[in-house]
């Protein structure tokens, strides 16, 4: 069965997981809390820009937060179905339609969850049916959690970050005397292991 293109969207009234803080930011660059107060408007856009352009070359979710995933069509019976949204750690729901869109029950005994990080290119987390799966069901909703909080982020991570970070402050405006271009590739191998495969940069 060919699976419809999913809408996936964060759930709202939520902030994502602080993954790396101001404090470390500074003592990264090595500012001074005093002598460079004022920088605590300006880094925070820079944290933010490079946790951003993280998740766009690697193609998973960096900070925590939890999100809905709409249209997902089963897949073979025992399978189950592909969440398109990594690394997810945990799945709080599962709900169905059929195909008039009248709802159709998902107990939890009918379905157990192979939650995955992402590793060497593997994105995906399986919701595997079990006993009981309605087979009338042919659209889902499912409500879970992806991404690290700042005590799990993995450390080629949050290196990457730190390093972009600092190279983006220094290079604070689109043109620097003798540099054209802010380097693009700039430790971009502590991303390889969390790429996954088909990006544009995997």
């Amino acid at each position: 069965m060919i699976a419809q293109k999913p809408i996936i969207s964060m759930l709202p009234d939520q902030d994502p997981a602080d993954i790396i803080s101001l404090e470390l930011v500074k003592e990264y660059i090595g500012l001074d809390d005093d002598l460079d107060a004022e920088q605590n408007k300006v880094l925070p856009v820079l944290i933010q820009a490079a946790i951003e352009q993280g998740e766009q070359i690697t193609g998973i979710v960096w900070a925590e937060a939890q999100y809905k995933v709409d249209g997902l069509l089963s897949l073979w019976p025992g399978i189950g179905m592909r969440l398109p949204l990594s690394p997810v750690f945990s799945v709080e729901s599962v709900s169905g339609c059929d195909a008039s869109g009248n709802d159709v029950a998902i107990p939890d005994q009918a379905y157990e969850v192979i939650a995955s990080a992402i590793e060497f290119g593997r994105p995906w987390a399986v919701i595997r049916m079990r006993a009981g799966w309605p087979m009338e069901a042919v659209t889902y909703s499912v409500t879970c959690t992806a991404g690290w909080n700042a005590g799990t982020l993995p450390e080629g991570l949050r290196g990457w970050a730190l390093a972009r970070i600092a190279t983006a402050y220094d290079m604070r405006t689109s043109v620097a005397a003798g540099i054209t271009a802010m380097p693009r590739h700039h430790a971009r191998g502590l991303l390889d292991r969390w790429t996954v495969r088909g990006t544009p940069d995997g």
